[in-house]
C-alpha cells in the first residue's frame, strides 16, 4: 500500500521476495592425499582430494506492516542450500592416505584405488523485527532495527575410500548442527536520485543466537568388524554479523522497487 502524499521514505505495508547467490567461506574439506608408499614418511606425490561448495543459489521471503510513516514491523525467511562431491583416484602404485578416518585405524593400503567424499551445507533463518526512522531527508534515510531471530544450520560430511584387505570400503559420516534463538539489532540506509530513480542502500546487522551445537562421527567398515564413533553437544552463544550493499530502482511512489 502506499500513498503519493507520504514522503518518500514512508513506511510500508508491502511483501519482498529475494533471490540469493551466496559462496561459504573457509569450508574447504581436504578428504585424501596421494603419497608414493604406506610408511609415515613417504612423500606426497601432488593430487589432493578436496571438497569446495561454489556459489549456491537460496532465498528470502517476508513481509513488512506499517504502523506509521516512521515504524513497521518485518518478518522474513531465508534459505540457502550448498552441495558438492569430489573423487580422487591413485595415479599408479601411489596411494591414498585419508585425512578423516580415525588415526588408530589403519588410513592406507596398497590397493587403494580412489577416495571420494560428499559436502553439504544448509542455513534458515527467520526474523521478526521492529524498524524505525532514523534521519531523513529529500534523498536519504537511516532506518534502525530490532527485534528477534531464529536460526539453524547443517554441514554433512561423507567420504569413502577403498582400503587394502581386510578392511574393505571405509566410509566417514560426520554431522554438525546447529539451532538457536536471540536478539537482532541493525540499521539499514538508502540514497536515492530525485530524477532518475535510481537508488544505493546498505544494510549492517548483528544478532546473538543461544542454542545447541551437537557434532557426530562416525566410521564404519566393509569387511571387518571395526567401528570408530563419537558424538558431542555444547551450549553456546554464536554471533551472526551481516553487511549488503547494492544498486537498484524504485518507482516515483515507492511502490515498486
Amino acid at each position: 500500500s502506499y500513498c503519493c502524499c507520504q514522503p518518500w521514505w514512508a513506511h510500508r505495508c508491502g511483501v519482498f521476495a529475494e533471490y540469493l547467490l551466496l559462496r561459504p567461506g573457509s569450508a574447504d574439506m581436504v578428504y585424501a592425499i596421494e603419497q608414493n608408499d604406506v610408511v609415515p614418511t613417504a612423500s606426497p606425490t601432488g593430487p589432493i582430494g578436496r571438497v569446495n561448495i561454489d556459489d549456491s543459489s537460496g532465498g528470502r521471503l517476508g513481509f513488512t506492516l506499517c504502523a506509521s510513516e516512521c515504524t513497521s514491523l518485518l518478518v522474513s525467511y531465508t534459505g540457502w542450500q550448498g552441495k558438492t562431491n569430489h573423487t580422487l583416484h591413485r595415479q599408479g602404485t601411489n596411494v591414498l592416505n585419508s585425512q578423516v578416518i580415525h588415526p588408530s585405524t589403519l588410513t592406507v593400503g596398497s590397493s587403494s584405488l580412489q577416495s571420494s567424499a560428499e559436502l553439504e551445507m544448509d542455513f534458515q533463518i527467520i526474523d521478526l523485527a521492529y524498524r524505525h526512522v532514523l534521519r531523513a531527508n529529500d534523498c536519504s534515510v537511516i532506518n534502525w532495527l530490532g527485534g528477534f531471530r531464529y536460526g539453524s544450520m547443517t554441514q554433512d560430511l561423507l567420504a569413502q575410500q577403498d582400503v587394502s584387505v581386510a578392511t574393505g570400503l571405509v566410509s566417514v559420516d560426520t554431522d554438525v548442527d546447529f539451532s538457536g534463538f536471540g536478539l537482532l539489532f541493525g540499521l539499514d540506509a538508502e540514497r536515492r536520485s530525485c530524477h532518475s530513480g535510481l537508488m544505493c542502500y546498505g544494510k549492517a546487522l548483528g544478532s546473538f543466537l543461544a542454542g545447541d551445537w551437537k557434532g557426530s562421527y562416525a566410521q564404519t567398515n566393509q569387511i571387518s568388524s571395526g567401528v570408530v564413533a563419537n558424538r558431542y553437544e555444547d551450549y553456546r552463544v554464536t554471533p551472526v554479523l551481516e553487511a549488503e550493499f547494492g544498486i537498484g530502482y524504485r518507482s516515483p511512489c515507492g511502490r515498486c522497487r
